[in-house]
């Protein structure tokens, strides 16, 4: 997921060659993007109370002023996360499809609540929030 690259081709033309080169720009110095899905009704957002929900709006704000490579270096109990075993994952994803080794990013918003999905490339594809630590 995040070893993946944009490429950039450059021609340059030498002795009536033309010649090709990649530039490889790494996602690990984007700030990350986000997308919400929440496709399981009982991990949403949307189940959360108003302090959950503040919780929620700050940490992504935080996590959206790093860089992937800044969040993976920090601690899982600060703003990093803790890679946890899509099958020991108890909640369902519906619509977005996830292969079984897929390794789940779990961000702690307080000691009980959860904020967790994929990364794919610069984004990360929030798949469920929870308003009990229930989630694995």
């Amino acid at each position: 997921m995040g070893d993946k690259h944009l490429k950039n081709r450059e021609t340059n033309q030498r002795d009536g060659i033309r010649l090709h080169s990649t530039t490889t720009v790494s996602y690990q110095t984007f700030k990350p993007l986000f997308d919400i899905r929440c496709d399981d009704n009982n991990h949403c957002l949307e189940r959360c109370d108003g302090q959950v929900k503040k919780e929620f709006a700050n940490t992504v704000h935080k996590l959206g002023q790093m860089t992937w490579q800044q969040i993976e270096t920090s601690a899982r109990t600060g703003l990093g996360y803790e890679k946890i075993p899509f099958e020991q994952i108890k909640a369902n994803s519906n619509h977005y499809p996830i292969s079984k080794d897929e390794k789940i990013k779990v961000f702690r918003l307080t000691d009980a609540h959860r904020l967790a999905g994929i990364r794919k490339d610069r984004t990360f594809v929030i798949l469920w929030v929870t308003q009990v630590h229930d989630l694995y």
